[in-house]
């Protein structure tokens, strides 16, 4: 049962970090958009 909550938990952190760095990806890519613009 343990294990499981700390499965849950190790993704949901997981797809926050993914996001995060997804929504960087994002800013980055409409910042050289506008750079290059």
């Amino acid at each position: 049962m343990l294990s499981l909550v700390a499965a849950v938990i190790i993704d949901i952190r997981f797809l926050c970090v993914f996001r995060y760095l997804r929504c960087l990806n994002d800013l980055d890519n409409s910042f050289a958009a506008q750079t290059f613009q």
